[in-house]
């Protein structure tokens, strides 16, 4: 047994129809990027590295490109773990404050400045609630992303 599709503008009807009548709940909901082609580029390449290249196209790079990817990859490596490390300290010190608001000892941990070592932070982004555009204020302040790179074009 053979079904037939039928042509462009009845699929076309069929899923809009389908689209109309299936529920809210049951759709899937893509979020449009904020950010045009050249800038995804520049932040993955922070975030990924040369591990966003294939062999052949690394090969084909020149060598000061390909440094100047790995370096800003590796400073971005620090600065997010340096993000993350803040974070945790912050939610860290609401949760020590909330659960002992009238602690000398926890007061004056609350009150001890953020200090980032070396210590690598395992925990992931989505754990720690930190979004995108978290990312890129912070790359920007520490300057691995120029400073026009929310206006380039």
């Amino acid at each position: 047994m053979t079904t037939t599709i039928g042509s462009l503008p009845e699929v076309k009807q069929k899923l809009e129809h389908l689209k109309n009548t299936m529920p809210k709940h049951a759709r899937m909901v893509y979020e449009k990027p904020k950010h045009n082609a050249k800038q995804q580029l520049m932040y993955r390449q922070c975030l990924f590295g040369l591990s966003l290249y294939s062999k052949e196209d690394i090969r084909s790079m020149a060598s000061r490109k390909r440094k100047k990817i790995r370096d800003r990859h590796m400073r971005t490596q620090i600065a997010l773990n340096e993000l993350k490390q803040r974070r945790v300290h912050d939610i860290s010190n609401v949760l020590l404050g909330t659960l002992f608001p009238n602690s000398r000892l926890v007061s004056d941990l609350i009150t001890e400045p953020f200090e980032a070592d070396k210590t690598m932070n395992r925990m992931s982004m989505k754990d720690l609630k930190i979004s995108k555009d978290n990312i890129i204020e912070h790359l920007l302040k520490k300057g691995i992303l120029p400073q026009q790179f929310l206006n380039l074009e």
